[in-house]
């Protein structure tokens, strides 16, 4: 994905977050949101890499978690691309 995509997308993220406050995610939004299976999202969890709270039985992720977690995965994707110049989307060599 370019990075103006990932920038569009966080942009956009923010903008949902000021339109509906600090209210969480749920484990489907956040995995449509990062573009994850809900089990990868579940994975994640566990792993420590995002955080949950139940609430009347459904579990939720803070939207802080969700931003931070894409900001942290999208800039190693970016700096292993550039690392050295290979595995660029759209480069043919």
């Amino acid at each position: 994905m370019p990075e103006t995509a990932l920038t569009n997308l966080h942009e956009d993220t923010q903008k949902d977050n000021k339109r509906l406050g600090n209210s969480p995610y749920t484990i489907s939004e956040a995995a449509s949101i990062l573009r994850m299976s809900e089990k990868s999202i579940r994975r994640q969890i566990d792993r420590g890499h995002l955080r949950r709270c139940k609430v009347f039985g459904r579990v939720l992720i803070p939207r802080k978690d969700v931003d931070n977690f894409m900001e942290r995965h999208s800039a190693y994707a970016f700096a292993a691309l550039s690392a050295d110049g290979q595995n660029q989307p759209g480069r043919v060599e």
